[in-house]
């Protein structure tokens, strides 16, 4: 199992898109996990994250009390992930 680990920060204009292109390029040939970490975002990129968990059984969403930077947002995700690999991605689509 792969989990792919993703820092959130203000990104409502781009979670959605990066989430579905990972399900639809992934989903037929790999078992995995999504783990999005909300570091505090200001905008609603947390509402839009609940979304994409309740459209996805293999995504799951934490968020942070308060904004600790990307890299501790990874440490999270690595803290909570439970596949054998670990991938982490931006939430920019780069």
């Amino acid at each position: 199992m792969i989990s792919i680990i993703i820092p959130v920060f203000n990104s409502e204009n781009t979670i959605e898109i990066l989430i579905d292109n990972i399900v639809e390029g992934l989903g037929k040939y790999y078992e995995f996990e999504i783990i999005l970490i909300n570091d505090s975002s200001v905008d609603r990129s947390e509402e839009k994250s609940k979304k994409l968990v309740e459209k996805y059984s293999n995504v799951v969403l934490y968020s942070l009390s308060k904004n600790v930077g990307e890299h501790n947002a990874v440490m999270a995700g690595l803290n909570k992930c439970t596949g054998d690999y670990a991938a982490i991605m931006d939430d920019d689509l780069q």
